[in-house]
């Protein structure tokens, strides 16, 4: 029954099939999604940005698809937490990432990076400097770049000094700003 400005079907589900495009065109800007009169989500239209919104207070906006013939949630915002975004599997950044400011990463927790058994890089202006990885035996922290030292440095009542330095282009040899202690005896330069 079509009443007015209202499209009304008593009972089950409405089809639309078109040979065509089915084309939403709304002068107002929005279209809205509805369940029983109570408003989920909108799609709209704000300076020509495109805008998703979850209308509901604390409900997330997820993304799910199949997945080798398994539903599997690709994205979710939790709107409860700040927009938070969990991703099911990992993040690729294809390219070089180029930012205009310095990116800053503030948590209340802790900060966990699983490379899964290989290795993490940093990298400057696409020339890698420092390996962390695991070695097998162990946990190893690597200098990438040929005879570049390791320098641990650190604030020394309101001054910046260098603890110690492993020069690599002396096989590792190890220089200390000052004292070094072990168990009961100690060394001083």
């Amino acid at each position: 029954n079509i009443d007015g400005t209202t499209l009304a079907l008593s009972s089950g589900d409405l089809t639309l099939d078109v040979a065509g495009n089915i084309l939403l065109d709304a002068d107002g800007g929005g279209v809205y999604f509805k369940d029983g009169g109570s408003l989920i989500g909108s799609v709209q239209n704000s300076s020509s940005d495109l805008v998703i919104t979850s209308e509901v207070q604390d409900k997330d906006i997820i993304f799910k698809g199949i997945d080798g013939g398994s539903s599997i949630t690709a994205l979710t915002l939790d709107m409860s937490d700040g927009g938070f975004a969990t991703f099911n599997k990992g993040i690729q950044l294809g390219g070089n990432l180029v930012r205009s400011s310095d990116f800053a990463l503030d948590v209340s927790g802790d900060i966990s990076l699983d490379a899964d058994g290989g290795q993490i890089f940093l990298k400057d202006g696409g020339t890698q400097w420092l390996e962390l990885g695991n070695g097998g035996s162990g946990p190893i922290i690597k200098s990438s770049v040929q005879d570049k030292d390791i320098i641990f440095q650190g604030n020394d009542g309101g001054s910046d000094i260098t603890a110690l330095t492993l020069d690599m282009s002396a096989a590792g040899a190890a220089t200390f700003n000052s004292t070094i202690a072990a168990g009961a005896a100690t060394f001083t330069t």
